[in-house]
């Protein structure tokens, strides 16, 4: 239950941050202006990796076995994907609420700091993730 309690939260928790990076970046204009498209651009490039790496993830996840010996591994996966997923979906939520709640330069100087601040908090969950995972692969 708990190999597919993990991938089932990772699959829910994906999406639901690639749906709130969608939101970041609304159109103003009609015809869209070259740097909105650029940056729509980006955004959905960012958008179909995060995706595929999620979907990669997805899969690594179902073809590791679960036994007696790792349970508590894969409880200890869990929980660091559950960190990772906090600290990634929580950069779109700030750079939402700045946006719409304070505007102006200083939104676009916290949003960016928290942005930065949000990725390399999210590299290192990804590290520890890392490392449980390939301790996961060695107790077949």
């Amino acid at each position: 239950m708990t190999k597919r309690l993990t991938a089932i939260l990772w699959v829910i928790a994906s999406c639901g941050a690639l749906w709130l990076f969608s939101l970041v970046q609304p159109i103003k204009s009609t015809p869209p202006t070259i740097p909105e498209l650029i940056d729509s651009y980006i955004l959905f490039s960012l958008m179909v990796i995060g995706g595929s790496a999620s979907y990669h993830f997805f899969t690594e996840l179902l073809s590791v076995p679960i036994n007696e010996n790792n349970q508590e591994q894969w409880r200890n996966m869990k929980n660091i994907m559950l960190k990772l997923m906090l600290s990634i979906i929580s950069i779109p939520l700030v750079i939402l609420v700045m946006r719409e709640c304070v505007g102006g330069s200083i939104a676009y100087i916290v949003s960016y700091m928290y942005l930065l601040f949000g990725f390399i908090l999210g590299l290192y969950f990804s590290r520890d993730l890392e490392h449980t995972y390939r301790a996961l692969c060695s107790n077949n």
